[in-house]
């Protein structure tokens, strides 16, 4: 026999995790994603935003390009 609160839960945790993605989207948090696709599977649920393509640019940043948090 299935457990169905194992699902339950799942589907649970699924929601609430949409619904913090869909939250910071709307504060103007950038959302990366990999491929074209990911951002229509997103949209189809609903999330709107800034979406950028991981594999546009690239992820990493120099030293040279980050602020000094050590002189606040």
């Amino acid at each position: 026999m299935v457990n169905l609160d194992v699902y339950r839960k799942r589907l649970e945790r699924i929601e609430e995790l949409l619904s913090e993605l869909s939250e910071y989207s709307g504060r103007g948090a950038i959302i990366i994603v990999e491929g074209k696709r990911d951002i229509l599977s997103l949209k189809r649920l609903g999330i709107e935003g800034n979406f950028e393509l991981a594999t546009r640019h690239s992820l990493l940043i120099s030293r040279r390009e980050l602020p000094d948090l050590e002189a606040k």
